[in-house]
């Protein structure tokens, strides 16, 4: 499952990611994360991970192709991962390559939050 909203006034773009994401969970949502980060004022990312299991063959494709061509303005992504994700979270850094990713472990999320509002 995937779920998008935003914090902080609009500020930041949380995207929660949970179970086995599918290449439909992706398209269905797509329009929303667009709409999301195109409204977010300071351009920072939550990819909240702590429930993630992973992803169907071919939604890691088309989760690259979306944030490709949406996400150029994204100034920080944190991502929220214990190290299992970490080849993902360098994966992110490529894909965004004008953003600051990192990656904090899962209990860390006031963290990461903070390091999103340092911008």
């Amino acid at each position: 499952m995937i779920e998008v909203q935003t914090e902080d006034n609009g500020r930041r773009v949380v995207v929660q990611m949970s179970g086995l994401i599918t290449e439909s969970e992706i398209d269905h949502c797509s329009d929303r994360l667009a709409e999301s980060v195109g409204a977010a004022s300071s351009q920072t990312v939550l990819l909240d991970w702590t429930e993630l299991e992973g992803w169907a063959k071919g939604a890691k494709t088309v989760g690259t192709w979306f944030g490709m061509r949406h996400w150029g303005g994204v100034r920080r992504v944190a991502v929220l991962a214990d190290a299992t994700w970490e080849d993902e979270t360098l994966r992110i850094a490529d894909i965004y390559k004008l953003a600051e990713v990192r990656r904090f472990p899962t209990a860390e999320r006031a963290d990461a939050i903070a390091w999103l509002a340092s911008v």
